[in-house]
């Protein structure tokens, strides 16, 4: 039976855009009441919105590195690597510049990649399980 490459690039999507939801929309509370408590002046800000491009950059890249390594993409995983890499790292430093505390970061950052491995672990069984 051929491998249906559609389902399985859509079914990459639904995995990603699950955890990036919930876990977007932690880190949003977490940081629009950081923001509300401390008052960030506008340097700070700028910093902010550097982590957030950072992450952004990284998840899309992640995403995109899980399709080159199904098959449904054509790519580069060295460049998407590379992309991930420093995209977190560009996050991690403007968070900490902001005046975020890294490890709350990182504890959004471990949920969210927890939760894609188990969705994307979950596709791979269903993929090769055999339904009657």
């Amino acid at each position: 039976m051929p491998v249906n490459l559609e389902w399985e690039e859509q079914e990459i999507d639904r995995a990603f855009d699950l955890s990036n939801v919930i876990f977007g929309a932690a880190l949003s509370a977490y940081v629009g009441v950081a923001i509300a408590r401390n008052n960030l002046p506008l340097n700070e800000v700028w910093w902010l919105v550097l982590a957030l491009f950072g992450l952004s950059l990284a998840l899309f890249n992640a995403r995109e590195l899980a399709h080159i390594l199904r098959g449904t993409h054509v790519g580069a995983p060295k460049l998407a690597c590379f992309t991930i890499v420093t995209g977190l790292v560009c996050a991690g430093s403007a968070f900490s510049r902001s005046g975020f505390r890294l490890d709350i970061a990182l504890a959004f950052g471990t949920g969210w990649f927890a939760t894609l491995i188990f969705l994307l672990g979950a596709h791979v069984v269903r993929r090769f399980r055999k339904y009657d």
